[in-house]
C-alpha cells in the first residue's frame, strides 16, 4: 500500500479484495483506525460473499434516484445517490459507470477515470465502462489513451453508435494535434485495458506547433487556423441542433488549439489569436445561456468585455448576455450597470430601456419593502415593550421619536 492514502473514500471505492486485505493489514498496526478496519472488513465481505437481495434492492433504488437527477442535469445530487448505492453494493459496474459520467460533468476528471477503471474491473464485458474511460482520457487531453480505450469499446460492442461517433472524434483530435500513434503499441494497451490492467496515467507530450517566423510565410498558420475554423463550424452546427454540451466541448477544444498556437506564434501578431479567443468566449457565453448556467454566462461574457480584441458589437452582445444573467440571479444593481453600458454603446436599444425601467421598479419595490419591514419590526418591539409594563413602554418610545 505504498503511496496510497487509506481513508474512507479509498476503501469505499476499492473493489479489489487483495488490495483491501493489504489495507486491512496496514490499518491493524494503528489502533486509532478501528472504524476504517470495520469498513474494510465489510467491503471484503460484500465483494466476496456479495450483497443480500435486500441490499441489492436498496442499492438499485438509490441508483435509479441518481439516474433521475442526471436527467435534470443535477449531477452533484446524482453523484450523491450513486455513491450511497456503491456503499451498499460495490459489485455493480453500471453504478460506477454512471458516477463516472457525473464526475465528468463537474470536471473532476481524475475520479471520472478511476470510476471507469473500476467499472471495467468489475465487469470486463461492460462496454460503457470502456466508453467512460475513453471520455475521461479525452477530457484529460490524453488522446492516445482515449484512442486505446475507444478501440476497446468497439471491440466489446462494434455496433455501438456512441462508440463509433466517439472514435471518429478521437481520430479527428489526433489529426488536429499532429499526434501519430503506433497501432501495435496501442493494440497492446487495448489488450491490457480489456484485462482490467491500466498503465500509469502519465501526461502525453504534444507536438509543438511551428508558427511561421516570417509573417509572409503563412502556410503553417493557415493550416492550424483551418483546423480552428472547422471546429467552430462543427460547434455551431451542434448548437443549432440543440446539442449544447457537445458544442461547448468542441468550442473548448478550439480554444485549446488557439492557446497552443499562441505559445508558438513566433512573429505572428498576438492580435490574431486574441481575436479568435474573443469569438470563442462569445460562443461559449451563448451556449451556457441556452443551458441556463448563469454563472458561466457571466464568466465568459466578462472575458469578452475585457478582451482588447473584442469588437464593439461583440461587447454589446456580451453586456446584454451578462445583464440578463445578473437579473436572473437577482443581482439587480450589477444588471443595471450592464444595461447602462448597453445604452452607452447603442443609445436606441429598446431592450436596455425596458430593462432599466423594469429594474428601477424592482429596486423601488425592494426599498419600499425594506422600509415596511423596518416599520413592522419597530411596531413589534414597541408591542413587546408595552407588554412588559407601562413605565418600560414610555421609556422605550423615546427611541422611535
Amino acid at each position: 500500500m505504498k503511496g496510497v492514502a487509506i481513508d474512507e473514500e479509498w476503501i469505499y471505492n476499492c473493489v479489489e479484495v487483495d488490495k483491501l486485505r493489504e489495507a486491512l493489514e496496514v490499518l491493524s498496526h494503528d489502533g486509532a483506525k478501528k472504524i476504517l478496519m470495520q469498513i474494510a472488513e465489510k467491503r471484503i465481505s460484500l465483494l466476496t460473499v456479495g450483497p443480500t437481495q435486500l441490499e441489492k434492492k436498496e442499492a438499485e433504488e438509490l441508483r435509479m434516484r441518481g439516474n433521475d437527477y442526471v436527467k435534470t442535469q443535477d449531477y452533484r445530487s446524482a453523484m450523491k445517490y450513486y455513491t450511497d448505492s456503491i456503499k451498499i453494493n460495490p459489485t455493480e459496474a453500471g453504478t460506477f459507470g454512471n458516477r463516472a459520467l457525473t464526475y465528468q460533468k463537474i470536471n473532476d476528471i481524475k475520479r471520472a477515470i478511476q470510476d471507469a477503471k473500476t467499472a471495467i474491473i468489475l465487469d470486463k464485458n461492460f462496454a460503457r465502462g470502456y466508453q467512460r474511460l475513453a471520455e475521461g482520457y479525452m477530457l484529460d487531453k490524453k488522446y492516445r489513451k482515449a484512442y486505446a480505450a475507444a478501440k476497446a469499446t468497439l471491440k466489446k460492442d462494434p455496433s455501438s453508435k456512441p462508440g463509433n461517433t466517439f472514435m471518429a472524434d478521437v481520430k479527428r483530435v489526433l489529426l488536429e494535434n499532429g499526434i501519430k500513434v503506433n497501432e501495435t503499441s496501442i493494440d497492446k494497451e487495448v489488450a491490457e485495458i480489456m484485462e482490467g490492467k491500466f498503465r500509469d496515467d502519465e501526461a502525453e507530450p504534444m507536438e509543438d506547433i511551428k508558427a511561421p517566423k516570417d509573417p509572409s510565410d503563412t502556410y503553417e498558420l493557415e493550416r492550424y487556423f483551418g483546423h480552428y475554423n472547422k471546429l467552430r463550424k462543427e460547434a455551431k452546427e451542434l448548437h443549432k441542433s440543440g446539442k449544447f454540451d457537445m458544442a461547448i466541448e468542441i468550442y473548448k477544444r478550439a480554444f485549446d488549439l488557439v492557446e497552443r498556437m499562441e505559445k508558438n506564434r513566433g512573429s505572428v501578431p498576438k492580435e490574431e489569436f486574441e481575436k479568435r479567443e474573443a469569438l470563442l468566449y462569445s460562443n461559449l457565453a451563448v451556449c451556457y445561456k441556452q443551458k441556463q448556467e448563469q454563472t458561466e454566462v457571466i464568466a465568459y461574457s466578462t472575458k469578452v468585455i475585457e478582451s482588447p480584441a473584442a469588437t464593439p458589437d461583440m461587447k454589446l452582445k456580451a453586456y446584454i448576455l451578462r445583464a440578463y444573467a445578473y437579473e436572473s440571479l437577482d443581482k439587480l444593481k450589477a444588471a443595471k450597470a450592464d444595461w447602462v453600458s448597453v445604452k452607452e454603446i447603442q443609445p436606441g436599444n429598446l431592450d436596455a430601456s425596458k430593462a432599466l425601467s423594469r429594474i428601477a421598479h424592482a429596486l423601488h419595490e425592494d426599498n419600499a419593502q425594506k422600509k415596511l419591514d423596518t416599520i413592522g419590526e419597530s411596531v413589534r418591539i414597541l408591542e413587546e415593550c408595552k407588554k412588559k409594563g407601562n413605565d418600560f413602554y414610555k421609556a422605550s418610545t423615546c427611541f422611535f421619536v
